[in-house]
């Protein structure tokens, strides 16, 4: 409908994204206010140990907010230029974001204590996401 309206292809799937996040806004304000009335403990939300740790709370939740948005901002950007290849990018953004993910939790020592078991199922689950996300770029290619 947007594109038939004039808009630019790059931004045809903002107006979805304003109707999906504002669902998922509504029903993530009604949960979050349910589940701190029924623990008690929507005092949370204006108290912290310091003044300065809740900003920081405040300011690093919106931060993750923001980066987590944006990405989808991207995602309908770089989709409306694949053109044939459409079908490849939900794999390979939900392929990156885990693969990110992970190495980010190792840089970051949260996987300190793990098993070795552990650890090589996580190595060998990161070689498969990534072999996957080749195999998907390989299939589309002529």
């Amino acid at each position: 409908v947007a594109s038939e309206a004039g808009v630019d292809d790059l931004f045809t799937m903002m107006p979805l994204l304003v109707v999906l996040f504002g669902g998922t806004f509504v029903t993530t304000i009604i949960w979050c206010g349910f589940l701190g009335v029924r623990n008690s403990s929507l005092k949370n939300y204006i108290t912290a140990p310091s003044f300065r740790v809740l900003i920081f709370n405040y300011l690093f939740g919106l931060l993750a907010g923001l980066l987590w948005f944006s990405q989808f901002i991207v995602y309908g950007m770089g989709k409306s230029k694949m053109g044939p290849f459409t079908f490849t990018s939900w794999g390979i953004l939900m392929a990156l974001t885990i693969v990110f993910a992970t190495v980010w939790g190792l840089i970051r020592k949260e996987w300190k204590g793990t098993s070795t078991k552990i650890y090589f199922l996580m190595i060998l689950s990161l070689v498969i996401i990534i072999i996957s996300s080749f195999m998907i770029g390989i299939s589309g290619s002529e």
